[in-house]
């Protein structure tokens, strides 16, 4: 059971349709939904009828879903890592935006292969400084991914080593 203390709720709201009208005409059923069950909002906190926005370290537009330009800037300028933290915390802001860079494991197992073993110190060396290098140029090139056309065919690329395997599942629009 909740603490009475708590009575606040917090949502977000996105919606997407093809035309202005349909757009204007799903806003307001969502509206009246939420007026029906006693939940407000207020006008003046949202935004409507926007091309872009940005949401969850994603800009979500009309060609479709690129990574923040924000977070790409952040990760274009990271430091090369000098600790195991170091190397986690790029790792993981990175792997948030994995589905953007091809052959992403293919590259990251480089670097995530330094964190195995248990050593506490980081053992960098050249081929982990090209991938982080490539890695870090990926991420200025990144395209945007746009939702599925299931009137097109659909292709299947498949990438494997002794170490990763990778299988992406694509169109070309």
């Amino acid at each position: 059971m909740l603490d009475a203390r708590w009575s606040w709720i917090s949502i977000n709201i996105l919606g997407y349709l093809a035309t202005l009208d349909d757009h204007i005409a799903h806003v307001r059923v969502v509206l009246e939904c939420l007026l029906a069950n006693h939940l407000y909002v207020k006008a003046e906190k949202g935004q409507f009828h926007q091309e872009a926005v940005s949401f969850l370290g994603y800009q979500i537009g009309t060609q479709g879903v690129m990574m923040d330009e924000r977070k790409a800037d952040a990760v274009r300028s990271w430091p090369v890592p000098t600790t195991i933290k170091g190397l986690q915390r790029f790792g993981g802001f990175a792997n948030f935006y994995c589905r953007f860079i091809k052959t992403f494991r293919s590259i990251a197992y480089l670097l995530t292969s330094l964190l195995k073993g248990g050593s506490r110190k980081l053992g960098w060396n050249s081929a982990a400084d090209e991938a982080f290098c490539l890695l870090k140029g990926r991420f200025s090139s990144a395209p945007f991914l746009k939702p599925p056309d299931p009137t097109l065919p659909f292709v299947v690329e498949v990438n494997a080593s002794k170490v990763v395997v990778e299988a992406v599942l694509s169109q070309r629009q």
